[in-house]
């Protein structure tokens, strides 16, 4: 059975059926990057991935004995190496993800999306593979979330209100000051006339807002939690109802 690499959410490989992560640092990063890439790489390239800082001549010896280190693990049979370039074709992940993109499958793009594009993964000294690696989690997950904005907006075309709120709330739960997303759970909630949750969620959202980015509300989501605030008349309490009703009964004696 052939390697599978998993990009989106917390990578890793499967090979012969069995679950493996490869050594942390730089050869997970190589064999993350070449997966993701799935075509020929040239050394020239890598090199400047991994060492951008060290002579060339370093950086090109770095990268021979990393791949001597690499194409020893059972799980890169596949790994080709010639003398200018590199090639280890593997399936994965985001290539199901980007065939569902292409044919406009909302569904399946969000089922694959399982977390943003290497999840938690970081290597430390290398600012061409961190960059790259920044660009792509970015790209990545303005796909899925246009296509989960697009899919919750056909779950309520066809009244399933249920899941579409799911799928909103996953949003916000992975970027919590996505603006948008948040004003479409909000809109979401005012048509379930659950307006205490929808201030609840926009009053989080404005503090976190203000205490990470020093930020305030847009002047349209403003605008829509006025007009939550207006629909939210909070029931009066019993003491208030009884005092209505012994001033009252007080106007009713004094008239009579």
């Amino acid at each position: 059975m052939p390697t599978y690499a998993r990009l989106l959410g917390t990578p890793g490989l499967r090979h012969h059926g069995a679950c493996l992560q490869p050594p942390a640092g730089l050869p997970a990063a190589l064999l993350y990057y070449l997966a993701y890439t799935g075509s020929w790489v040239s050394r020239e390239e890598l090199s400047f991935l991994f060492w951008a800082d060290v002579p060339e001549e370093k950086a090109r010896k770095n990268l021979r004995n990393l791949l001597v280190r690499i194409k020893e693990f059972s799980y890169t049979e596949g790994l080709e190496t010639e003398r200018s370039r590199v090639r280890w074709q593997v399936e994965i992940d985001v290539r199901a993800f980007h065939e569902a993109v292409q044919g406009q499958d909302v569904q399946r793009i969000v089922k694959i999306y399982e977390g943003e594009f290497l999840a938690g993964f970081y290597l430390d000294d290398a600012l061409e593979f961190s960059a790259w690696l920044e660009r792509e989690r970015q790209f990545l997950h303005c796909q899925w979330r246009e296509g989960s904005l697009n899919l919750a907006s056909s779950l309520e075309s066809k009244g399933d209100y249920t899941q579409a709120a799911e799928i909103l709330a996953a949003l916000t739960e992975v970027d919590p000051l996505d603006e948008e997303s948040l004003c479409r759970q909000l809109e979401h909630l005012q048509q379930r006339g659950d307006t205490s949750k929808a201030l609840r969620l926009f009053e989080t959202f404005q503090q976190r807002l203000g205490r990470d980015l020093g930020g305030v509300p847009k002047p349209a989501t403003l605008a829509l939690v006025a007009a939550l605030r207006q629909a939210h008349v909070p029931p009066p309490t019993l003491q208030k109802v009884s005092a209505k009703a012994r001033r009252l009964d007080q106007i009713i004696r004094f008239c009579t």
